[in-house]
C-alpha cells in the first residue's frame, strides 16, 4: 500500500459552463473542495495520477438549457496520449438519450479504475445532435466529481 492518501474532489462553485458542437468538452472544475496528493490541476481541469493502482471515480454532472441535443454522453479521456498528441477516449461513464420535451439531463456515475502513474485524465461532455447546445450546471449540488485511491498496483 502507498504511504500516502491520494483523494480529490472538485466542484463548478456555482459556475455555469455554456458548451456546443460535438466535440468532446473537458467540464471545467472551479473549486477544489479536497486534494491530499495535490493530484488535481485546477487550471486545466486535471488530474495526474500518483501511482499505479486503483482509483474509485465518483461524478455527477447536471446539464441543462439542452438546445437540438439528442444525447448527452459523459466520459473519461486520458490526456495526450491520442493519434498526434490528442486527448483519447478512454471510458464512458454515462451517457442519456434526450426526449424532445427534455430541458435537462442528470449524469451520475461510480465505478473503479485501474490507473498508471503519471498519465493525466480529463471528464469531458459530448452533446450529439445537429449543431447543439447546453450549459453544465455550475450548482455544487448537481455537479462534482472525485477520484480516490483505494489499492496500490505498482509491480503488477
Amino acid at each position: 500500500m502507498a504511504s500516502y492518501n491520494s483523494s480529490v474532489s472538485v466542484d463548478k462553485n456555482e459556475t455555469d459552463q455554456a458548451i456546443s458542437g460535438t466535440d468532446a468538452t473537458t467540464v471545467t472544475a472551479a473549486e477544489v473542495l479536497w486534494d491530499f496528493n495535490n493530484d488535481f490541476d485546477l487550471v486545466t481541469s486535471t488530474f495526474v495520477t500518483p501511482t499505479t493502482g486503483i482509483f474509485d471515480f465518483d461524478m455527477q454532472i447536471g446539464i441543462g438549457s439542452l438546445t437540438n441535443v439528442t444525447a448527452v454522453e459523459a466520459a473519461v479521456f486520458r490526456v495526450g496520449t491520442g493519434p498526434g498528441g490528442t486527448d483519447e477516449y478512454w471510458f464512458n461513464v454515462g451517457k442519456q438519450y434526450i426526449n424532445i420535451v427534455d430541458t435537462d439531463v442528470h449524469l451520475s456515475a461510480y465505478t473503479r479504475f485501474n490507473m498508471v502513474q503519471g498519465e493525466v485524465y480529463a471528464i469531458k461532455v459530448i452533446l450529439y445532435g445537429s449543431s447543439p447546445s447546453a450549459v453544465i450546471v455550475g450548482d455544487t449540488t448537481q455537479t462534482a466529481w472525485d477520484f480516490s485511491f483505494i489499492c496500490d498496483m505498482t509491480g503488477h
